[in-house]
């Protein structure tokens, strides 16, 4: 049977010796490798496991670790070949135990040997392991079929108080490098409403950020780990993209003292440390837009009370499990044992236990209707806990994805959404609470980067997608009572986009970006494409700020708020409809340009981001006249990128960032921006094929828009093998000779790829979700007849079956 390693790839089963260097426990559908390794670097165990841990002390004894956990091919990925979780044995980090002992510190499992192994490789015990000079422990760990056991019986060699500890757990890392490249990974996920931060405690102490002119930023945390504090005893552990899953089925922890133990489920984070200063690279050479005032880096704090992090890089994970209540130290005798067992069982997740599941049937193209399924569960569920991901719903990094999680969802069935939804809106409240005291004031702080409000980087200007947030939960959920308690959060919000203080929309007609110029050179990108000079007057952003405005008003109606909010709200959206095709309609091309600088000047290489959001329901910006103007000029540009790079229509899978390259020194490359293609520069990211699917069928050819889709998935003559091969586990892509099938490309998955799934039934089925109502705007894609797709709206399930050509709704 094949198996595929979560670190470092296949493993050699070890042979069956008293104290080996390494054993291989194996079952019919589990490996677990048991490693000793030293902590001054002579790790005694395969190669490409990462960095050894940093010593504690010096000299310590060999200690001994897991080392890798393998999922059987076939059980996991039913033939996709990619299972990869890196366990990464890093200081906190260490697949073993640990404890916080009072006047010690942390203290990691030492020493220990391989005392026995059983013949038939099932089972391991490990004895002598030492927790500093505090306790010893013997571990048992045994794989059976499906199910993995770890037992741990600690016992106390003198009296101590504990205050935090693990009683198993094991240490991952989101990426691997395997042969100089990063390769994201297997990564476990979990729903918690009930985690918690201990922001005072002295061990694993809560996250901070601070900005300051006069210093670098600093993380307020020993080692910069932390761990929730959580109620959850027996989470579901899902792992994506297999779409395996570890089920406890025993968790139990007895001590021989008779007191209470009460172990639970626990994580742990470990967030890079900062890079640089946080004053940005650029801060000086930024001029202001006449008028405004000078650049202001003064001090600035945030707190990230979901331990998100700010400078959006991935950090190390650790899962487990603990006898340890926080905020109670417990104390213990010497002589006194701990005796505990975690058992979990891998199976598949289910559609019934799937976090946000796809209800979707096309009889003519069943394969799809699965394969979307798939690509729905993976992109929904908790990757990370929601927290160690940076792309994860509810960490999130850049707001425009803050806004596309919820739309996105709208496709997705079944009351269970209603979790998700609640963990969703933390993350508007966790914004929401932030924004209320920022400087200035309505401002939302993403969390990418290192920078302060008055100091923009990367992602600096996309606050009308909060607002976006708001109007898609609302749409989803139907929750009046949290919107209206969210009110006086978004009018912050809106004032920010509007007023003086912020983007000044009602003077420009469309959102400036404050203290940038645009200008070539003069790197500081506004929106989601931090390697492009967006700037200025950015017709990314401004697309949002029209879009925002009309959810205003249309929030404001929906929650009886007195009519003239509503009208006023209505009326700036209508100006800013008209201004928008002043500054950015580039007649010539037959498309609206990417930004206009200070001085004027419009950048237009063909963008598509824009066109798409301009012609959809809620931003309803572009002419019927202008919309066939710019999708026959896409046409026309494919066409000649097809002949240029010798590529046929199914070799351009995705659709390419823009059409023609930049100017020189309009982008953050080395030297020259106008290499084509390049990353954000004419390749792809697959949530814009969703939005073209989209824009295709809501202007005449949902036929099209389906088979968009199809092919991204890689085709139903192939049996969308794309998809199942790559999972799209990756972020960037390539089309033609630049596109690469190798799985888990690249160290940051995008979790907002789901996007794709979204353009596809909004578009194919031709319903657009309000909060009025459900509209059929057009008839749907001929290829989904006798198609039916349950959903939720307004907090309720429908279903959409196409009989005859036509979409009816129940």
């Amino acid at each position: 049977m094949p198996w595929l390693g979560m670190v470092g790839g296949v493993v050699a089963a070890a042979a069956v010796v008293l104290e080996p260097v390494s054993v291989t426990l194996r079952s019919s559908l589990i490996e677990l490798q048991v490693d000793t390794f030293k902590r001054d670097g002579g790790r005694r165990s395969p190669p490409n496991r990462g960095p050894s841990p940093s010593p504690q002390r010096s000299p310590q004894p060999p200690s001994t670790i897991v080392s890798s956990l393998t999922f059987s091919q076939e059980a996991a990925t039913q033939g996709f070949g990619f299972v990869s979780s890196g366990i990464e044995n890093a200081q906190h980090q260490e697949s073993a135990t640990a404890i916080w002992a009072d006047g010690e510190g942390y203290l990691p499992a030492g020493g220990g040997h391989l005392a026995a192994l059983a013949a038939d490789g099932s089972s391991v015990r490990v004895e002598n392991v030492t927790l500093g000079t505090v306790a010893t422990e013997t571990w048992n760990l045994s794989v059976s079929g499906a199910v993995l056991s770890w037992t741990v019986s600690r016992t106390f060699a003198r009296n101590t108080t504990v205050t935090d500890d693990w009683l198993a757990g094991f240490g991952m890392n989101p990426f691997k490098v395997t042969n100089s490249a990063e390769r994201s990974t297997q990564m476990p996920g979990w729903m918690d409403l009930d985690a918690l931060l201990d922001f005072d405690s002295p061990n694993r102490a809560g996250f901070k950020q601070v900005y300051s002119v006069s210093e670098p930023p600093r993380y307020n945390m020993e080692s910069r780990a932390f761990t929730p504090n959580s109620t959850s005893r027996l989470p579901r552990i899902s792992w994506s993209p297999s779409g395996m899953e570890f089920a406890t089925i025993e968790l139990s922890c007895a001590r021989s003292s008779g007191a209470l133990c009460t172990p639970k489920f626990v994580w742990s984070r470990s967030v890079p440390g900062p890079k640089g200063a946080s004053r940005s690279a650029t801060c000086d050479k930024k001029t202001p837009a006449p008028g405004l005032p000078e650049i202001d880096c003064r001090q600035y704090k945030v707190v990230c009370p979901n331990g998100d992090q700010v400078n959006g890089g991935p950090g190390l994970l650790k899962i487990g499990v603990s006898a340890s209540v926080r905020g109670a130290p417990a104390a213990f005798v010497a002589g006194e044992t701990l005796v505990a067992t975690w058992s979990v069982q891998l199976e598949p997740t289910t559609a019934e236990r799937a976090a946000a599941p796809l209800l979707l049937s096309i009889p003519g193209d069943p394969e799809l209707a699965a394969q979307s399924t798939q690509l729905a569960r993976q992109f929904t569920e908790p990757v990370a806990g929601w927290w160690a991901a940076s792309n994860s719903p509810a960490s999130v990094t850049c707001l425009h994805e803050l806004s596309w999680f919820p739309m996105a969802w709208s496709v997705l069935g079944r009351d269970g959404n209603r979790t998700l939804d609640a963990l969703f809106a933390r993350q508007l409240e966790y914004y929401g609470t932030v924004s209320l005291d920022q400087s200035p004031a309505g401002y939302i702080q993403g969390r990418w980067d290192i920078s302060c409000p008055e100091n923009f980087t990367a992602f600096g200007e996309s606050n009308p997608n909060f607002i976006l947030s708001a109007y898609y939960h609302a749409v989803n959920t139907g929750d009046k009572q949290y919107i209206s308690a969210l009110w006086p959060v978004l009018t912050r919000v809106g004032e920010y986009i509007t007023g003086e203080h912020g983007m000044n929309m009602s003077v420009h007609g469309v959102p400036y970006t404050p203290h940038t110029t645009a200008r070539a050179g003069e790197w500081v990108p506004a929106n989601w494409y931090d390697e492009v000079n967006f700037g200025a007057f950015d017709s990314i952003v401004a697309v949002y700020a029209v879009q925002s405005i009309e959810a205003m008003a249309q929030l404001a109606t929906w929650l009886d708020r007195p009519a003239p909010e509503a009208a006023a709200y209505s009326a700036l959206a209508a100006r800013a409809r008209t201004a928008y095709n002043t500054v950015f309609w580039d007649d010539a091309s037959g498309w609206y340009g990417e930004w206009r600088d200070v001085d004027g000047k419009l950048r237009s290489t063909g963008y598509l981001w824009p066109q798409f959001v301009a012609m959809s329901e809620l931003a309803n910006v572009s002419s019927v006249t202008q919309r066939t103007r710019t999708l026959d000029a896409i046409d026309s540009n494919f066409a000649r990128i097809r002949k240029q790079f010798g590529v046929t229509e199914q070799g351009q899978w995705c659709t390419p960032d823009n059409l023609l390259p930049l100017a020189e020194s309009d982008c953050h490359w080395s030297s020259d921006c106008s290499r084509w293609p390049e990353y954000e520069m004419g390749l792809c990211f697959l949530w814009l094929t969703g939005w073209e699917a989209y824009a295709r069928a809501r202007y005449g050819d949902p036929d099209r828009a389906y088979e968009l889709y199809a092919k991204l998935l890689g085709g139903r003559q192939s049996g969308y093998s794309r998809f199942k091969t790559t999972r799209f586990w990756q972020q960037g892509n390539g089309w033609g000779p630049h596109e690469s099938r190798e799985q888990g490309q690249g160290s940051d998955v995008l979790m907002d790829q789901i996007v794709a799934l979204w353009g596809f039934l909004r578009g194919a089925f031709g319903i657009e979700p309000t909060l009025a109502g459900l509209k059929v705007v057009h008839r749907p894609a001929a290829q989904l007849e006798g198609a039916s797709w349950t959903f939720t709206h307004l907090g309720r399930q429908r279903t959409a079956t196409v009989v005859n050509g036509t979409v009816r709704l129940d």
